[in-house]
């Protein structure tokens, strides 16, 4: 009696955490059974050869939409794209569960599209990490802030890696981001092309608020567009190492690479290359004030205003170490280790792709070896190693 007392219980808790997984996910016999995720940590979706009736999430039975997959995501679970012609659709990042990586088969093979914003992601307690890697975020327009993608919340943290931003925009006056806003949250992007984003003000690939955070290591911006900040726009804490930009373009005001206002925390801009960006005003390269800049070539720049290369807004910063600039600008706190106006000899100049900004043989030995050590990354924008004495620009030679 006891026995059978004790089996009639345990097939009731059963029953009751397997109607309850049904009610969270959908999944059971009334329909949903046969279509419920086969793997237990990743979800497979093809958006031209899934299906969202007869799949079941597996490799070999894929769902055919990202809103799909969603309702079945849980908690360090994966969601992998596979290669497509045909474009994902944007969405909004699910709540409740934390450490979802959405992962492409490729960069150029998944595209995530939107006619508004393409994904918009706003914390929620609990939720403290999310991931994108080996896709595209492409042609999402909205009026607001963050074309592409949009992150919120204090404690979050959102990585990208091996993502393409491109021809993202916002498109009305007071929004940033034209592919990337981040406000509250910390924003980490390694190994990322931002090329044709726009904002209709600040920013014109990435922005942050004031208490949101950016980490951006080896990542190339190319044909970014904006009024202050054709490139980025900081206005909190941000990082920028190992990264190559060229042809932004800051219209009608300042920065065509990057803009920092005078309120704006401390950005640091380390061993990069920043070539060939045009501003209609000041700093055809940086507008900057409180920016800490380390290991650079900042080189043919133009502005119509003040400094092609860096427009400083005070007379003590920004403050410029073992960097090479064309022009220097009008500053009293120079670090050691600076160059003015010595030619870097890139592999191919004008640029059009970051392999022209290559440092070559003929390169002279203070830039290939005229770098610190100290507070520098110790791989290169290739992710090779660096070799003491570091090279400055992005590029180890």
């Amino acid at each position: 009696m006891k026995f059978r007392t004790s089996l009639l219980l345990f097939i009731s808790v059963l029953s009751f955490f397997f109607l309850g997984f049904v009610f969270m996910t959908g999944c059971g016999t009334g329909g949903g059974g046969s279509v419920c995720p086969s793997a237990a940590t990743t979800v497979w979706v093809d958006s031209q050869n899934g299906s969202d009736e007869a799949g079941n999430g597996s490799a070999s039975k894929p769902y055919k939409t990202i809103a799909k997959a969603l309702a079945y995501v849980q908690t360090d679970w994966t969601v992998f794209l596979k290669n497509s012609p045909v474009p994902y659709d944007g969405f909004t990042w699910p709540l409740y569960s934390d450490n979802i990586t959405f992962k492409g088969e490729s960069p150029e093979g998944v595209k995530i599209e939107g006619s508004s914003r393409v994904i918009t992601v706003n914390s929620f307690p609990g939720v403290t990490t999310c991931n994108i890697e080996d896709l595209t975020i492409k042609d999402g327009s909205v009026a607001d802030h963050g074309g592409g993608i949009y992150i919120s919340g204090s404690g979050l943290t959102f990585n990208a890696v091996r993502v393409i931003f491109s021809s993202n925009e916002t498109t009305s006056s007071n929004n940033e981001g034209g592919a990337v806003y981040v406000t509250g949250a910390t924003f980490k992007a390694v190994s990322c092309t931002f090329e044709g984003n726009t904002a209709y003000e600040n920013g014109g690939a990435v922005s942050n608020s004031s208490d949101g955070i950016f980490d951006i290591r080896r990542c190339f911006f190319v044909n970014n567009t904006a009024q202050r900040g054709g490139a980025v726009r900081s206005n909190g804490n941000g990082r920028i190492e190992n990264s190559i930009m060229i042809l932004n373009h800051a219209t009608p005001y300042v920065g065509g690479a990057i803009s920092h206002p005078p309120s704006a925390a401390t950005l640091e801009v380390i061993n990069c290359t920043i070539v060939s960006n045009e501003s209609d005003n000041d700093g055809g390269g940086l507008r900057i004030n409180r920016v800490d800049i380390k290991n650079c070539i900042i080189w043919g720049n133009s502005a119509v205003g003040s400094g092609n290369d860096v427009s400083p807004q005070t007379s003590d910063r920004p403050y410029i170490e073992y960097s090479d600039i064309l022009e220097w600008p009008s500053i009293s706190n120079n670090g050691p280790g600076t160059l003015e106006a010595v030619d870097p000899v890139f592999a191919s100049f004008p640029p059009s792709k970051p392999s022209d900004l290559k440092l070559t043989g003929s390169s002279p030995l203070p830039v290939r070896e005229g770098g610190t050590t100290a507070g520098a990354p110790p791989i290169d924008y290739e992710g090779g190693s660096r070799i003491p004495p570091f090279s400055m620009g992005a590029y180890e030679y």
